[in-house]
């Protein structure tokens, strides 16, 4: 979950980082589970963003949700790449 949030507010190739982070665990993963971890971004305003993230099973069970909350800092996440518009 925190990775999904880290790839998904740096997305941007903004250098973001993690201010706080609230994980809520709704159901167990048990060894061998396959686990997909989601990130979206919620809001960016300024410096700062809020990211969601879901971690499910491969089964679509649905194991945590994970809210962070970024900064942005200087720089770039891939120096020289310029982010390309839709």
């Amino acid at each position: 979950a925190d990775s999904a949030c880290a790839i998904a507010s740096n997305s941007r190739n903004q250098n973001m980082l993690l201010q706080t982070g609230t994980i809520t665990y709704v159901n167990p993963a048990h060894d061998g589970d396959q686990l997909i971890a989601v990130g979206e971004e919620q809001m960016v305003q300024g410096r700062n963003g809020v990211i969601d993230s879901t971690v499910t099973r491969n089964d679509g069970t649905l194991i945590a949700f994970f809210r962070g909350v970024v900064r942005s800092i200087s720089g770039h996440t891939l120096p020289g790449f310029a982010l390309m518009e839709d």
